[in-house]
């Protein structure tokens, strides 16, 4: 029986559609076991983004024109922040209708929106963005005021900056919304890279007052900071701080700080054992799977993890549970990382990411808090940023990275290059999972639906207008190819492609969810 799949041309006489049909419903590909280590964890695979997406330093992912899909609003080095809309198959594209206010230092030579960030600030129910400038010139790094920028849910921003947030020029590295006080609205944190770190207090309606000296201990004054971590460090249920001391920015490396909240939005020292390294980012998760909040530091040298004893009180286990491999380059420059479970397994991994070295480095947990150095050598990128972003892009179930490039997860994932099909010729679909066994069964429409079944993922064909296009069969992760033939016919010229496998795992007999959805027109 042929591997490939041979291509006819169904018509629907009722319905009066064209469908794609494999000459069997019966081609099993099996992959024979071989796969190098680091290839039974998750991978990514990069696209490149629109023009407008380069230069990114920062990033933050949510729904901005309300259509129920991934955006992407992108703080970058030489131009104003852009807004990407996603296509809700893991696809972005720029829309240039759209409104987003331009930079007023328009006099300066390199401006920098150094972070974003998003939340409802004055209760509308449309996101808002806070975004932290400064302006690179022949001086040097030079503090300019942050911004905020109202949404109306549509894709749309104005500039609401004035009367709303104090204009103090500082040199901002990290914007971030959480509301310190309790009070049911979003407060802003801004991290001073050289300078004063600050705390905005809302008042409900969107307008920030600065309290900052009277809400953050005196260690915090001139401290340079890149970011904020937030989250309940001794589990009475309010919002603490873990800051980091230093990064991009930073001229000299400052200790960490952790800080208590009192429970209305005031902050006190909390004792952890930080080692002495520059750090460019502070991330918190339950990496040792005991219900409480631990700390991980991407730093310049060795990474560093801070396991928590529920009450706040933390001991330096990176010894014991980090890999301390060093990079070919004697070592690894973090100034980002991002926590998540991104092999699928139901802890939290970590990935970190560097500047000066654009590497993705990723540690797998094993689910009792200790990693492994899955990837040692990384993944290298071009374009590159201090900072990234995991989210599920495409709506398969699984964590995306956005660095500048989307990389998608390949836990299960379709993947078609070049995006066309042509008449006459074939192309080949890669089918990839992370682990095995897998039984993959892709389907292939002409028409779309959009069915939410999660945990597992979206479901985007039509059921009534889909055909099977086999089985796939993959023992232990990895990839293989799906055959495609377009008949040189004319009807079909025009028309897209739809395809989405459904996945199960063999050896638990168990429902996996759905790869992404790739959608490519026929030329």
């Amino acid at each position: 029986m042929s591997r490939s799949a041979l291509i006819g041309i169904v018509k629907d006489v009722a319905g009066g559609r064209v469908f794609l049909l494999p000459a069997s419903f019966a081609v099993i590909m099996l992959v024979v076991p071989g796969l190098r280590a680091q290839q039974r964890y998750s991978r990514f695979h990069d696209l490149q983004m629109p023009l407008s997406a380069s230069n990114t330093i920062s990033s933050v992912v949510a729904d901005f024109d309300s259509d129920g899909d991934m955006d992407l609003v992108l703080g970058s080095t030489l131009t104003k922040a852009v807004l990407i809309l996603g296509d809700g198959r893991g696809g972005f594209y720029h829309d240039p209708l759209l409104k987003m206010p331009p930079p007023e230092w328009l006099k300066f030579k390199f401006p920098d929106y150094t972070s974003v960030d998003a939340g409802d600030i004055d209760g509308d129910g449309d996101l808002d963005l806070a975004i932290g400038t400064v302006d690179q010139n022949a001086v040097g790094v030079v503090g300019y005021p942050d911004r905020i920028f109202l949404g109306d849910g549509m894709g749309n921003f104005v500039d609401g900056t004035k009367g709303r947030l104090p204009q103090n020029k500082d040199i901002t590295s990290q914007v971030k919304f959480v509301d310190v006080d309790r009070d049911g609205d979003l407060d802003l944190l801004c991290a001073g890279a050289i300078g004063t770190s600050r705390i905005y207090i809302n008042d409900g309606k969107g307008v920030f007052k600065d309290e900052t000296s009277k809400r953050f201990p005196k260690s915090m004054v001139l401290m340079s900071a890149s970011n904020f971590a937030v989250g309940d460090l001794d589990g009475d249920g309010d919002e603490d701080l873990v800051v980091s001391g230093g990064g991009f920015y930073s001229l000299v490396s400052q200790a960490n700080l952790a800080l208590r909240n009192n429970g209305k939005g005031y902050f006190s020292l909390l004792p952890v054992p930080f080692m002495k390294l520059q750090t460019g980012w502070v991330a918190l998760g339950d990496m040792d799977g005991d219900g409480d909040l631990d700390i991980v530091t991407a730093n310049w040298g060795l990474d560093g993890l801070y396991l928590n004893d529920g009450k706040g009180r933390f001991v330096n286990a990176t010894a014991t549970h980090m890999p301390q491999e060093k990079s070919k380059t004697a070592f690894w420059l973090h100034d980002w990382v991002g926590l998540d479970d991104v092999d699928g397994d139901g802890d939290l991994d970590m990935i970190f990411s560097g500047y000066f070295k654009q590497w993705l480095v990723f540690y797998p947990n094993n689910g009792k808090g200790r990693f492994t150095a899955a990837s040692r050598e990384g993944i290298e990128w071009q374009g590159g940023g201090w900072s990234a972003s995991l989210a599920d892009l495409d709506r398969d179930g699984d964590r995306d990275l956005y660095t500048g490039y989307v990389f998608y997860n390949l836990q299960k994932q379709l993947y078609l290059s070049p995006k066309d099909l042509v008449r006459g010729k074939t192309s080949s679909y890669e089918i990839h999972a992370a682990r095995g066994p897998r039984v993959i069964l892709p389907y292939i429409a002409l028409k779309e639906s959009h069915i939410p079944l999660l945990p597992w993922g979206t479901f985007f064909l039509d059921p009534m207008a889909m055909l099977p296009m086999g089985t796939v069969l993959l023992m232990k992760g990895g990839k293989q190819t799906l055959p495609l033939t377009i008949p040189n016919d004319s009807r079909l010229g025009g028309k897209t492609v739809y395809l989405q496998g459904v996945v199960f795992d063999l050896h638990k007999a168990r429902f996996l969810g759905f790869t992404n959805e790739t959608a490519n027109r026929i030329r």
